[in-house]
């Protein structure tokens, strides 16, 4: 696999009811993409939704616009919708889908991606997207 976004997330704020069987989270954010291919801020009203079950396990469904530069620094856009899974033991996997506006990251439309949600060595949420 090959690493296509490092994805370093800011949590803004967290809404969530508690229900019988699961909890229901509604997260804002905002944050930066750092990478070879494409580096830039995430835009304003990005939010991710968790479904979590009692033992820990759910689902995921992150949407969200990125604006920065592409890797011949043309100024473009990349929009992200990110799901994926959590297991019990709250390992975080994806399948995310892009549009983009740049040329130079078109390719990225048509190519199955991976992706991966973990809190990592510097104590901030990444989300690694891999082709």
């Amino acid at each position: 696999m090959q690493e296509i976004f490092n994805i370093i997330i800011d949590i803004i704020s967290v809404n969530e009811v508690n229900g019988l069987n699961a909890t229901a989270k509604m997260i804002s954010f905002n944050g930066k993409c750092k990478g070879q291919y494409f580096n830039g801020e995430i835009m304003d009203n990005s939010v991710d939704t968790q479904l979590i079950s009692k033992d820990g396990s759910g689902i995921v469904s992150a949407r969200y616009m990125m604006k920065g530069v592409d890797s011949s620094l043309r100024q473009c856009k990349v929009f992200i919708e990110n799901e994926g899974t959590i297991s019990s033991t709250g390992e975080m996997k994806t399948t995310p889908k892009i549009v983009t506006d740049s040329t130079e990251l078109s390719w990225l439309q048509e190519e199955k991606l991976y992706g991966k949600v973990a809190v990592e060595e510097d104590n901030r949420l990444h989300v690694r997207i891999y082709v």
